[in-house]
């Protein structure tokens, strides 16, 4: 990664703020809102971030949208082919109809690809064999956050901690060291809890003393 420190820690700050006042939300309005949904994996370079919605014989994909780019959803068509299930090409009048540009990087790695459902919460895409997990899962294994936080090795699962957390960083500049994991990297390391990126964060007198 190219950013400086002071870049990283900026970053660092901001992403805290907001899994504060997201965990806030979450806690506030749970008992109105709808569970998630749908199937999320780990985010390709170039590919925008997308949920696949299964049913008995359709595959629906929701594309989230970045910058002036709208979102979208792509249709396909679902064959059952043996024990696996054949995924056809995007549904080409539901897709012209919005004015989607079906040549993207999402179609590209479903497009006849097999789907294996390998429980309720987990189905794999042929090819690389790419996991798709249950966002209510995920969910509930990041207990409401957007994305895998580590303290000094330990997984941050409470929101007050991250009130800690804005302080250590900002009064102790120089003696804490963050890295920053996204995609497939994450997910290598830290499984599913890692599907949507991790941040690391150490002191350096926690490093020193696990190096002793």
């Amino acid at each position: 990664m190219c950013w400086s420190v002071k870049q990283t820690k900026i970053t660092v700050l901001l992403l805290l703020f907001c899994s504060v006042l997201c965990t806030h939300a979450q806690v506030c309005n749970r008992c109105v809102e709808m569970p998630d949904s749908g199937f999320i994996s780990y985010r390709l370079e170039g590919e925008p971030a997308h949920r696949l919605f299964l049913q008995e014989d359709t595959l629906r994909v929701k594309v989230k949208g970045m910058g002036l780019f709208p979102p979208y959803t792509l249709f396909y068509v679902i064959a059952q082919d043996g024990c696996l299930r054949r995924i056809g090409m995007p549904n080409a009048e539901q897709t012209a109809t919005k004015g989607i540009d079906i040549d993207l990087p999402i179609s590209a790695s479903l497009d006849g690809k097999y789907l294996k459902r390998i429980s309720d919460s987990e189905i794999r895409i042929s090819g690389d064999n790419r996991p798709y997990f249950s966002a209510q899962t995920v969910k509930g294994i990041l207990n409401g956050m957007d994305l895998l936080w580590i303290y000094d090795g330990t997984m941050v699962r409470d929101s007050a901690v991250f009130g800690k957390l804005n302080k250590i960083i900002k009064d102790n500049v120089e003696n804490v060291q963050i890295k920053i994991l996204y995609g497939k990297q994450a997910y290598c390391q830290y499984g599913i809890a890692g599907i949507n990126g991790a941040i690391i964060i150490e002191t350096k007198v926690a490093s020193r003393g696990q190096n002793h």
